[in-house]
């Protein structure tokens, strides 16, 4: 037993350096959702702050997109090589482990994205300027997009889970 565990740690510490330590180019096919474009309203454009933001959280969506895509299309790839009546074999685990350890470790950048959502309007308080209409639309923007973008993963993806379902 201990032999086993042994074994399975090295195989999972393996995983997480191949994925900490691979390459996010060759991971993007074809396949996947094209990247979004949030347009920055010009009554914006004059706050520089902001504009980071909105270009951050883009590419931040685009990530949690792209990793959403992948992890749906790994875990299809998996349950199709499994009978509905027998269990997953050791090493479609450690596939389906590997998978989420990829999904979170390239997801980090959603999490930046919306601490820095955060500090952006603390820091506008503590200066005493509240967010303005502007401001506030164009943040409703990235949230829009965010919200678009998860719209259009279901609507993709729709066929797998009606398949999954029966």
């Amino acid at each position: 037993m201990m032999k086993v565990l042994k074994v399975l740690s090295i195989v999972l510490l393996l995983c997480v350096f191949v994925t900490s330590c691979g390459s996010d180019s060759k991971r993007r096919s074809s396949n996947l959702l094209p990247p979004l474009k949030i347009e920055i309203p010009a009554e914006v454009k004059d706050d520089p702050e902001l504009v980071d933001l909105i270009k951050k959280s883009e590419k931040a969506i685009n990530e949690f997109s792209d990793n959403v895509e992948i992890l749906i299309e790994d875990l299809v790839d998996i349950a199709e090589d499994v009978d509905t009546e027998e269990e997953l074999s050791t090493f479609q685990k450690l596939k389906v482990g590997k998978a989420f350890l990829e999904f979170g470790s390239h997801s980090a950048n959603v999490i930046s994205a919306l601490e820095t959502f955060d500090d952006y309007q603390a820091a506008k308080e503590k200066a005493g300027e509240p967010l303005n209409d502007d401001q506030l639309r164009a943040l409703a923007a990235v949230s829009d997009a965010f919200t678009k973008r998860m719209e259009d993963i279901n609507k993709k993806f729709e066929s797998v889970s009606k398949k999954l379902e029966k």
